[in-house]
Parts: structure tokens; sequence; C-alpha cells
């Protein structure tokens, strides 16, 4: 009789889920807000953005918040009441239009994922900074403690990395206890360690507490020439799907924490041809070999300094003692004698990075071949038939960099987590066309994982309104500039 007594008192201890028609955030479908995202900046919330939201059929509001609006400038620990009633306002709006408010500090007491002067990672490591942001969620807590769970939820921090799981799991631990000894059945929402990429089950077991993941995998389509984003204005034009390609790293053979391969292409390269490998980034040293069916076509160090050189941006790493200079330079190479492999390999130094190789054939054709980003990825083993496709000769899913980053999230959901992806969606200078089949194939393993999500934009670069895209034909609807392609696919991928 003691066994069935054990197992009554384990699973008392246990939380348990609740069922999936009780878990809102699988229909949450939305935007982020940013009118109070930046310090100096900030405006109010527009009524017309909830109305819009409640006419199209979205449900869910993520308001990405500066901590730094709301507390006293000589006191971080005296909230401000004036500037809070513009979150205040918010709510009441999500309450008016049937539009779920999700609280969330994008800069928070001594963290923010972009480099802000003052918030330098201390809230991991700091314990006092760690109290504030606490004191933060208690505020939050207590003063939405009324308002039904169903109509806001808080998200305890935009996006956390550069830290240990120890120190990820306990700030979030304690943030969490401290908002549900006040509040327990309030939605807290938590983001996964290293800019949403990892899900933890200490957080997702708990009760109430939603993991939230990011859509912007892979980064050279969702922030392709984004300013902010520093070496993306010299990054390929994205395709989607993918198409069989090189790696943008070669490594040395010296660097042991990477494999040491060679770039192979196979086919009929006929004398005459003429590749040129684009370099983009040296890492120390790279001593280039270029072969052709074993032959040395070309051998070519690159030496980073602090000297004039062909690179076009001297770049210095304190932390690695070491050049990592921006070249931007072709490296072209022909081929004497008919050849059946092509051979390119890094044989001496750290790393170099480049963005794609040309093949141009005597007879005038030429093949373009794109460069994608993997860290600590081989070179592949590519065929080039001659009608200029590529194939390669290892396992190859087009959509695989998407698929890779959803499955811990697909096991972690399997294991009982409730999740959802509060920010996504591609910068206004990735090809419309290419936008569309990258968020096609997005929002439907969305679909197919019973999980919801919010563009970081409604009106703005990332968004379906006044997207300052140019190769869009808009409608408009008022004073709005409908990007309806986008928005019609949003509305098609919903969880019903």
């Amino acid at each position: 009789m003691r066994q069935p007594a054990l197992f009554l008192i384990l699973a008392l201890l246990v939380p348990t889920l609740p069922p999936a028609a009780e878990r809102p955030e699988k229909k949450w479908f939305g935007f982020n807000l940013t009118e109070q995202y930046t310090l100096g900046k900030q405006t109010n919330f527009r009524e017309s953005d909830f109305a819009w939201m409640r006419k199209h059929g979205f449900t869910f509001a993520r308001l990405p918040l500066d901590y730094r609006i709301y507390v006293d400038a000589g006191d971080e620990t005296r909230f401000n009441e004036k500037a809070l009633a513009a979150i205040d306002e918010a709510v009441a709006l999500g309450k008016k239009y049937g539009v779920h408010v999700c609280i969330n500090l994008h800069k928070a007491p001594g963290y923010c994922i972009n480099p802000v002067k003052g918030l330098d990672d201390q809230l991991w490591t700091n314990a006092a900074t760690e109290d504030r942001f606490v004191a933060y969620w208690e505020m939050f807590a207590r003063r939405y403690k009324k308002e039904s769970p169903a109509a806001v939820s808080l998200n305890l921090l935009n996006e956390p990395a550069r830290t240990a799981a120890s120190n990820y799991l306990r700030v979030f631990g304690r943030a969490t206890d401290a908002i549900h000894r006040i509040d327990p059945d309030r939605l807290v929402v938590v983001d996964g360690m290293d800019v949403g990429k990892t899900p933890f089950p200490e957080l997702y077991k708990r009760p109430n507490t939603i993991l939230s993941t990011r859509g912007y995998v892979p980064g050279n389509v969702s922030h392709y020439k984004a300013e902010w984003n520093k070496g993306a204005d010299k990054l390929p034009v994205p395709i989607w799907p993918l198409v069989p390609a090189m790696r943008e790293h070669f490594y040395s053979p010296t660097k042991g924490d990477v494999p040491h391969s060679a770039l192979v292409l196979q086919g009929k390269f006929p004398a005459g041809t003429r590749g040129a490998l684009r370099i983009a980034q040296v890492s120390d040293r790279a001593d280039l070999v270029v072969e052709a069916d074993g032959r040395t076509l070309l051998e070519k160090s690159f030496v980073p300094s602090s000297n004039q050189g062909e690179w076009k941006e001297i770049v210095y790493k304190k932390e690695y003692s070491r050049f990592q200079n921006v070249y931007d330079l072709d490296v072209p190479f022909r081929l004497d004698r008919n050849a059946q492999e092509l051979s390119l390999r890094v044989t001496n130094g750290d790393w170099m990075r480049a963005s794609g190789l040309t093949l141009v054939f005597p007879d005038g054709r030429s093949n373009a071949i794109p460069a994608l980003y993997k860290w600590g990825a081989p070179q592949p083993r590519l065929n080039l038939d001659t009608s200029g496709q590529l194939t390669s000769t290892e396992d190859f899913d087009p959509n695989g960099p998407v698929n890779e980053f959803l499955a811990p999230w697909r096991a972690a959901i399997q294991d009982g987590a409730r999740a959802f992806v509060g920010e996504m969606g591609a910068y206004k200078y990735t090809p419309h066309e290419v936008t569309l089949r990258w968020l096609e194939y997005c929002l439907k393993q969305y679909q197919a994982m019973g999980i919801g999500w919010a563009f970081w934009n409604l009106r703005g670069p990332f968004g379906p309104l006044d997207s300052g895209r140019k190769d869009v034909a808009y409608e408009k609807e008022g004073d709005l500039l409908v990007d309806r392609a986008m928005l019609d696919l949003m509305k098609a991928t919903r969880v019903r």
C-alpha cells in the first residue's frame, strides 16, 4: 500500500500543465508595439493599432519596454507613476479590443541584448542589480493583479544571452517565484537562453510559465542589410529555400576546435574556366590553396594587420589578441587545362570567411555558388552538372536552418512545454518574394507545433504596414500602406 501513496505524493508535488484547450498562448497572433522601446523617444501607444488588430483577427500585442522610462533618473528604486500610466493605457486598449497585452523588459536593469551604455550584463553577476530586476516584476505583478491572465502576461527579459545557464536559471527562477507569490495565476513568459535558442525544463515545468523563442533563423534572411547588424550589408542576397552551397568559413588544420576541410566541386571544368572566391574576412592569417585535379592553380597568403593592405577595414579583437580585418576582395584563378575536380582550402593560420564563389565557363555560362553561415561546419562536396545545377553528396535539407533551430523546441513541446514565438520577421531589404517563401515555411512549422507568434513590427520594416519595402505592391487602408500578400499569409497560417 505504500507505493500508491508515494506516487500520489509525487503527483501532488509535480505541477501539471493545463489541457491544450486552456492554453491561450496557442492562439496568440500579433505584433510587438514599440512606442515605449527607447528612453527619450517614447510615445503613447496608439488606439488605432489595437483597432486594426481587432479588425483583422489578431489577438496579441507585446510591449518591449525600456525600464529607464518608468523610474526616477536619480533613484532607480523609485517608480514613476506618470510614466507607468502609458502601460496602463495599453492594457485598457487591449481589453477594449480583445487583444492580449504582454509586458516585456527589452532594456532591463543591467542587461540589453543590444549595446546600450550602462547596461553591461551586470544583471547576471551583481546582487543589487538582480534585486532591482526582481523588484520591477513585483511592481508589475501587484499593479496588474486584478487583470485576468487572459488579458495580461509578463515577459521577464528580451533575449537573454552572454551568461552561464546557472545564472539564467537563478535570475528567472527568482523573478518567476516573486511574481507567483503575489499573483499565482499570472502567465509568466521567459525567453529561451542564448537569444531564444534553448528551452530549459527547469522553467517550462513550472506552473503558468511559457517559454518564448525567436523566428529570425537564418539571420542572413531575417537581417539582410540591417543597419545595426555589422557586416549585414556585405552579405549575399538571401535565397529561400536554400540550395546546396559552400560554407562561409574555411578553417586552418591548426585550429583544433573546428573541422578542417576543403570545398570540393566535381563536374566538367574545361580549360579557360575562370573562378573568383569572394573573401569577406580573415582572422589572424589564412593561406589559401586552389587546386584542379590536384594541380595548384593559386597559392595566396592573407595576413591582416594594422597597416595598409588589401583589406577594406581594420578590425582588432582584443579578446583574441588578433586582427580580423574585413577584405571584400575577389581572388581570381583560371584553369589552364580540363579538370573534373576543384578544391579550395586553407592550409595554415586561423580562419577565412568567404561570401561566395563564382565560376565563368568559356562558353559564357556562369554559376554563382552561395555561402551559408554555420560556425564549425565542414565544407561540403558539391556536384556541378552541365546545366549549372548544384547537388550535394551529403544529405541536404533546403529548410535546414529553421528545422535545426526548432528541433529542441519540438522536443520541449512534446515534453509538455508551453511555448510561443515572441519575435519574428524579415527586415525590409530582404527581397519580398524570398521573405514570403521563408515566412510561409516558418509559420507553417509553428502552426504544426501548435504555437502562436508575434512579428517584431506592426508598422515598420518587419511588418505588414508601412514597411518601407521597395518591391511591394501596397494597398491603401486609410492612411496605411498594407502589404496584402504578407497579411494574407499571416491570416492563413494561424492555429485554428
